[in-house]
């Protein structure tokens, strides 16, 4: 479970010295600082979950969304997630693996959102679509004619999911966006569909 420091200091306000006692708890394993005032108590505590502690707001997103999925076939190392207000990338190194946050612009933030709600360990992931489209916004634009070797030789993209995508939430990022390779995303699913 994750604590902040200042539900700590109210759990350790009968100690002479709360944060002595913090101290000792995180040398001995039983706390696991992530970052000054936030802390782990589980050793096996799920990353994602860990992901929307460390730097709020934020989703999990890009390529670790995508391999939640099981859209790209690579395992992937570290959480990626997409933020809201920070300016510039972020990124934090723990106990639990690497935590990267990128921004995505106010008007696609909340959309395409979704909640898991494992009562141990619940965080907000991107669906499948967002995922997809935030990774393709911060891509290098690729060219029309280069974009299905992009999505299936890079990325190497399951062809069958993408397939499943929702068309309609699809579109609707990719105007609130305005991105090059989100509109050609849009363009592939219409050209599949028309198959």
């Amino acid at each position: 479970m994750i604590k902040t420091i200042s539900v700590l200091l109210n759990e350790f306000k009968d100690y002479e010295n709360p944060y002595d006692h913090i101290r000792l708890l995180v040398k001995g394993g039983s706390l696991i600082k992530l970052k000054r005032g936030l802390y782990e108590t589980e050793r096996d505590a799920n990353p994602f979950a860990i992901a929307s502690s460390l730097y709020s707001p934020s989703y999990v997103s890009f390529q670790s969304a995508l391999s939640f999925y099981g859209l790209i076939p690579e395992r992937v190392v570290g959480v990626t997630s997409a933020s809201l207000g920070a300016r510039k990338k972020k990124s934090y190194r723990t106990p639990y693996g690497d935590f990267s946050y990128q921004d995505v612009p106010d008007a696609v933030f909340n959309l395409g959102l979704k909640w898991v709600d494992d009562p141990e360990s619940p965080f907000l992931i991107a669906t499948k679509e967002k995922a997809l489209c935030d990774l393709l916004a911060k891509s290098e634009t690729v060219l029309e004619e280069d974009f299905s070797a992009f999505l299936f030789d890079d990325l190497r993209l399951d062809k069958n999911v993408l397939r499943a995508f929702n068309k309609s939430l699809t579109s609707s990022l990719a105007k609130a966006y305005g991105k090059k390779n989100v509109a050609l995303l849009v363009r592939y699913l219409e050209q599949e569909k028309g198959e």
